[in-house]
């Protein structure tokens, strides 16, 4: 940590510090806040109770920076373990026992609030989607508050992480019950997929207690998960021309299902970012779209021209944004998952998820001979590369290839006989210059 002068704390000072410092409150002695490397601001307070060179340290965590802690409320906390410390109490002690009277349910409520309040943000710096916390807070309700919520969180093991992980992969968790949204239901089976998402979610709670003072160790650190079933399966040219049939039955009834889902196959978009997309991101001139909140934050895509097609040929709503927009009131539409259910069922693709056409996009991109870098910056996927980072601006050569693999996939679902044999391009040593 490096320490600087005092000063009188204020939110310009918590703003202003840097990963690594800590600065002294001028007015509160042992009143300060340091800013750790995850980004998080902690005030802290430290004192001696007793007198003399025997007289013992306290450090204490008050609480991380948001809500409730503002510098304010952090330094009247302060001034409270001072006046016990001078009274010769060790505000340590009364802090251990508040501690040791915190559940996990306690945690997961700070937590959350953390979140929805932006001082709990991911590894990148950057705050949780709201569809991200609404999943979060659904398999805080649904595993963790069930299972381990009321134990408290000193209390809680390796050995209990370990026997967390099996209760939700057999299952133990599962219901079928209504929620609070309108027809809304939630459907809890359980099962590895769902326990290594969830423990990976506690053990991101148990780092936001060790940060803020709860524990001095993560109890999920080390644990081991199950193996999450891989989503690698891929659409062959039989059923990318199955998948095409249906959709056209559905055409007539379902314009906006049929057109998003195609727009997932031509792309290999999410499904959340192509619902979502806005006119405003699409730059039809420079073949791109600018995709402002995705899993890996903000995204620049080349779009190819089949995309570009099909996004022109949905009717635009007036006083909506959406490419896709709301049936009924603002929004965008999301009614995808009830009719893919259908279309999928028609075409004969149980297995199919929507998000089968992502992973059949870049099997058909490597097919046509496109190299992973390449791949990776059509999908929006997140690297640390030099290569990564070149491919976050679009080039000539990056739009060139999603218009090859998004035409062929169009016309894999038109069944046309011309794409079934696969010519790989020459892989190219030089690259383009930069468009723009």
């Amino acid at each position: 940590m490096k320490a600087k002068g005092s000063v009188r704390i204020s939110k310009r000072v918590v703003d202003s510090l840097e990963p690594g410092d800590i600065r002294w409150d001028s007015e509160v002695k042992g009143f300060g806040i340091r800013r750790l490397e995850s980004g998080r601001q902690v005030y802290i307070f430290k004192c001696r109770v007793g007198r003399g060179r025997k007289a013992l340290q306290r450090w204490i965590t008050i609480g991380t920076h948001g809500s409730p802690w503002t510098h304010e409320q952090a330094r009247i906390e302060a001034k409270k373990h001072a006046g016990a410390a001078a009274e010769g109490e060790d505000p340590s002690a009364a802090r251990r026992s508040l501690v040791n009277a915190v559940t996990v349910g306690d945690l997961c409520d700070e937590y959350m609030k953390g979140v929805e309040a932006g001082t709990v943000r991911t590894k990148s710096g950057q705050r949780k989607r709201a569809s991200t916390v609404y999943v979060d807070q659904g398999r805080v309700e649904r595993h963790i508050r069930p299972l381990l919520g009321s134990k408290p969180v000193r209390d809680v093991t390796p050995q209990d992480v370990a026997a967390f992980i099996a209760n939700v992969s057999a299952g133990k968790t599962a219901v079928d019950a209504k929620t609070g949204k309108k027809r809304g239901r939630a459907i809890v089976t359980g099962g590895d997929g769902t326990a290594a998402r969830t423990v990976g979610l506690l053990g991101a709670i148990f780092t936001y207690a060790v940060e803020s003072g709860l524990r001095a160790d993560n109890p999920v650190r080390g644990a081991k998960r199950p193996k999450d079933r891989r989503k690698d399966r891929r659409l062959d040219a039989d059923e990318y021309r199955e998948l095409g049939k249906a959709l056209a039955a559905f055409d007539a009834t379902h314009m906006l299902a049929t057109a998003a889902v195609r727009l997932l196959a031509l792309t290999g978009m999410r499904r959340g970012e192509a619902l979502a997309l806005r006119h405003d991101e699409i730059d039809e001139k420079r073949k791109l779209v600018r995709l402002g909140e995705t899993k890996t934050g903000e995204s620049l895509r080349p779009i190819g021209s089949a995309g570009l097609a099909l996004i022109g040929s949905v009717p635009k709503v007036k006083g909506s944004p959406y490419v896709f927009p709301a049936t009924a009131g603002k929004g965008h539409y999301v009614g995808l998952p009830k009719v893919f259910g259908q279309i999928r069922e028609k075409a004969g693709l149980a297995s199919v998820t929507l998000h089968t056409f992502r992973h059949s996009f870049a099997s058909v991109a490597a097919e046509l001979g496109y190299s992973e870098p390449t791949i990776a910056a059509m999908l929006g996927h997140a690297t640390r590369s030099t290569t990564g980072r070149y491919i976050h601006f679009i080039d000539a050569v990056l739009i060139a290839a999603a218009d090859r693999v998004s035409l062929h996939i169009e016309r894999l679902i038109k069944g046309d006989e011309a794409t079934a044999k696969v010519i790989p391009i020459a892989r190219r040593r030089t690259r383009a210059a930069p468009v723009g």
